[in-house]
């Protein structure tokens, strides 16, 4: 993330030599920053409670709305950039999905790729 020219760091990490020559003194590091993407793949279990009611039938709590199918806004998004932006065949972006550990069908991804985009927002910033 970026605040004004400067970046947000995330982790430091300190980097030794090996071997040093006897006698040696650390007097300071000399740093560089790399940015890094990190691509994570997060599968989350919503556990919606359900009630016995006074009568004997089974109430359950609603799924909420913004919760659409089994994949993520952001991991639809995702396949979206990748076809329209990147112009990754359906095939690419199955075998991307499936090294990132995402179960998903090819059918799901055209589905994804043609139903249901419009809260992405992804056409509306192309325009």
């Amino acid at each position: 993330m970026r605040t004004g020219n400067r970046l947000t760091i995330h982790r430091t990490e300190k980097l030794v030599p090996n071997e040093l020559p006897e006698g040696a003194k650390l007097i300071g590091y000399k740093s560089f920053t790399q940015q890094e993407l990190k691509l994570e793949i997060v599968n989350i279990r919503y556990r919606r409670a359900q009630y016995r009611l006074p009568d004997g039938s089974i109430v359950s709590t609603p799924r909420p709305a913004h919760l659409l199918g089994q994949y993520g806004l952001n991991l639809r998004c995702y396949i979206l950039h990748q076809y329209y932006q990147s112009q990754v065949t359906e095939p690419l972006i199955r075998q991307r999905q499936l090294e990132l550990g995402v179960k998903i069908s090819s059918g799901q991804i055209s589905r994804t790729l043609t139903e249901g985009h419009e809260r992405c927002g992804f056409f509306e910033q192309l325009a």
